[in-house]
């Protein structure tokens, strides 16, 4: 597939069993999933977690350019390709990864068995300012930043990382996310996601429009996030044309499956054991 690149990728659980396909977002890598991997693969599932381009053990080509959506996507479909061709997979994405997984449920119906999207509501909605909002361009000042090369990548890692730590709200996770933004060009390869995809022109265009997705949908959002808003997933389902539901989680953050694991676990399984078979 064009522009694609071999992610690397975590495979754990049977090799013959149902497959879940898990997306990180930034600024993470496949380590993100460690507890639901355990957990999905115990339950009788092969799970892939692979580590999206610029991050963790994948290749971080040099340039924006080779970051744009196009390229992310044909990446998990190259993913797929090698390690489950001809299988439908169940999709479960967080942050950039759950963009992407609304993008991947709306082009690629026939290769999924359905979506749950962690956090990020559908990007259509997302940068729709009429539902969103300047309530969400002030969660989301951080996008700006983010465009503005060398500026950012200073401000980031001044004081020993002391913005970054700051923005994640000094959750736990940040020391491993700052050991592996440390190393050369990964961090300007994290922030090319943003820049090739999230440019402030976009919000003055066309509302970005994706076909309807017709297989099962549930969106999660939880009541601790501080960088998306809630209104993008609860009101996804007007763009699903099969099930859609919609869980509020109450007392997590925005990395919902490290602050409630246990939950998320249960949740997965439970949506799961409801997705129509791979076949």
């Amino acid at each position: 597939m064009m522009d694609a690149l071999e992610l690397a990728c975590l495979d754990e659980g049977p090799r013959d069993a149902p497959v879940v396909l898990l997306l990180h977002g930034f600024p993470d890598s496949s380590a993100v999933w460690r507890y639901q991997l355990p957990a999905l693969s115990a339950a009788g599932y092969r799970v892939l977690a692979p580590d999206l381009r610029g991050f963790g053990q994948s290749p971080a080509p040099d340039g924006v350019e080779h970051y744009a959506a196009p390229a992310l996507l044909a990446d998990v479909m190259a993913l797929l390709d090698r390690l489950a061709p001809g299988q439908r997979v169940a999709l479960v994405g967080h942050d950039w990864g759950a963009a992407l997984g609304w993008m991947l449920a709306a082009l690629y119906p026939a290769r999924f068995t359905g979506l749950c999207a962690l956090s990020v509501g559908h990007p259509s909605l997302l940068l729709d300012l009429r539902l969103m909002g300047v309530e969400q361009m002030a969660r989301s000042w951080y996008t700006l930043l983010f465009q503005f090369a060398g500026c950012a990548e200073t401000l980031l890692t001044r004081d020993n990382w002391a913005l970054l730590r700051a923005w994640t709200g000094h959750h736990a996770e940040c020391a491993r996310q700052i050991e592996a933004l440390s190393r050369p060009g990964r961090l300007e390869a994290a922030l090319a996601w943003y820049r090739a995809n999230s440019h402030p022109a976009g919000l003055a265009g066309e509302v970005f429009a994706l076909p309807r997705i017709t297989i099962p949908v549930t969106g999660v959002w939880s009541d601790g996030d501080v960088y998306v808003g809630e209104a993008a997933m609860r009101e996804a389902g007007s763009l699903v044309d099969a099930r859609f539901d919609y869980v509020r989680m109450a007392g997590a953050g925005h990395w919902l499956m490290l602050d409630a694991a246990e939950r998320v676990n249960a949740l997965l399984l439970d949506i799961l054991a409801q997705l129509p078979p791979r076949t």
